[in-house]
């Protein structure tokens, strides 16, 4: 609870120095979203126009200490989505988009430690993250995976329903312990 309750505070008086709400307005909202999740925060801060979602985005920024990366309308490369399973994107609110010299760049919602060793089960590149909107990524992951009417997902070989992807974390986390046998 700490950790929300420390980001509502922090994400409140970033957007309040960089003019984007009022003094009263942070306030309010410190008073009103005690225990509230970072992203339910966040989508309530957009649905109710309290701020631009640039204006979201840097505040994310400047908290994350992290380039923002808006993938709304971005055209992602099918080879990198494809290197993760679908869940753990959606899970996780995270979301490849370029490979820039052997780093890969993922943009995340919650960008952290824990995240990067999550992902790195999956990937042989080095990660750098900036931060997103977990709302735009969510959508950009389930737009990338529409199917078309005709289209039986279980044809795709990189498809993995969620226990698939469960089944392989847990045999990566058996090789990781004997690893360090």
């Amino acid at each position: 609870m700490a950790h929300i309750n420390e980001f509502v505070e922090k994400i409140s008086d970033i957007l309040v120095k960089q003019k984007a709400l009022s003094d009263q307005q942070a306030i309010d909202l410190k008073k009103g979203f005690k225990d509230v999740s970072p992203i339910n925060f966040e989508a309530y801060l957009l649905e109710s126009s309290q701020v631009s979602k640039a204006s979201l985005l840097k505040a994310l920024s400047t908290y994350y200490k992290l380039p923002a990366f808006d993938v709304s309308g971005y055209l992602f490369e099918h080879d990198l989505l494809r290197q993760l399973p679908k869940d753990v994107m959606l899970r996780n609110n995270c979301i490849p988009v370029e490979v820039d010299q052997d780093i890969l760049v993922v943009v995340a919602s919650e960008p952290s430690d824990d995240l990067a060793v999550t992902l790195e089960r999956f990937l042989k590149n080095d990660i750098q993250f900036n931060v997103g909107l977990a709302q735009d990524i969510k959508n950009a992951v389930e737009e990338f995976y529409d199917e078309a009417p005709t289209e039986d997902p279980s044809e795709d070989p990189y498809y993995r329903e969620e226990e698939e992807t469960e089944r392989i974390e847990k045999i990566l986390d058996t090789e990781d312990k004997k690893d360090l046998l």
